[in-house]
């Protein structure tokens, strides 16, 4: 499994535009990422499976990878389900980002989300306050 040590104290830069952005194309991901590690970056956070393939072809840098998906019947956004984490894990992702928040999910809890990744991936919480931080800790 990764060693976060290898980002400790890095930059992390996200490349991820929104799929109604004009910059939303693999090929203008995959240059903005170029160019963040060209400038140093020792990471990026990357959205879907195919922008992070085409940019860890290129780039020899850790990946926070998501999936942005929307579901009608929740609102959570920042890889909602096992299917999307499971695509991110198929493309080498060294860490994955779920959405830790209590807001009700798609599918699976967050607690078993969670325990059908642990020790296959590193993870990391995307929360919105200190209670679900420490929530996801926990898990």
């Amino acid at each position: 499994m990764f060693n976060i040590e290898k980002i400790s104290r890095k930059l992390m830069v996200s490349c991820q535009p929104e799929a109604q952005e004009s910059f939303y194309d693999t090929a203008f991901i995959t240059g903005m990422a170029q160019a963040a590690v060209l400038g140093g970056a020792g990471g990026l956070r990357l959205s879907g499976p195919q922008n992070i393939r085409a940019v860890k072809a290129l780039c020899n840098v850790p990946v926070i990878g998501i999936w942005k998906q929307s579901y009608l019947d929740s609102e959570v956004y920042i890889t909602p389900t096992l299917k999307e984490a499971q695509a991110l894990l198929e493309v080498g992702t060294e860490i994955i980002a779920l959405d830790a928040t209590r807001r009700k999910r798609p599918a699976e809890d967050l607690e078993s989300l969670v325990q059908a990744l642990k020790g296959k991936v590193c993870l990391m919480a995307d929360i919105s306050n200190a209670e679900e931080a420490h929530h996801a800790a926990q898990l």
